[in-house]
């Protein structure tokens, strides 16, 4: 509702996850699947997924391919002491321990920085958003 002009396409590997309205999706699991019938993009946005990755630079890699030219990847994650907290409290029963099993990869500023210039990405812009416990980073070329 926020980009009313703009074509949405998905990538999502469950085909039970509810799909927006005049969306287009593609089911693959990133990690392992061939991308190649996903087309080219503008930008591509991983929301709060990366940490769910085994192998974020894999992804990033595969993604990269995925751009046009002058093309964007922005990438919002928590910082890894808010995923240690979900941990932590998930042993106690607070927080559900599937949840916090199905982090993978916690990622941090340094981190994020090596895999945008390991990928051959440059960081456009970096920032810290709920009081300095999300961040988002954009790469691009």
């Amino acid at each position: 509702k926020y980009i009313n002009d703009t074509e949405y396409f998905g990538l999502e590997r469950d085909k039970k996850i509810d799909v927006p309205d005049k969306a287009k999706i593609f089911y693959h699991d990133v990690e392992a699947d061939d991308l190649s019938d996903i087309g080219k993009y503008d930008s591509i946005i991983l929301c709060e997924i990366i940490e769910h990755f085994q192998e974020p630079k894999k992804v990033i890699s595969k993604l990269k391919k995925h751009l046009n030219s002058n093309g964007i990847i922005i990438i919002s994650t928590s910082l890894p002491f808010r995923y240690k907290i979900h941990k932590y409290t998930s042993i106690i029963g607070l927080t559900s321990k599937e949840a916090s099993d199905e982090h993978k990869s916690l990622l941090g500023r340094k981190e994020l920085y090596n895999i945008a210039d390991d990928c051959g990405l440059r960081v456009k812009a970096y920032y810290r958003k709920e009081m300095w416990t999300k961040q988002i980073i954009v790469l691009g070329e």
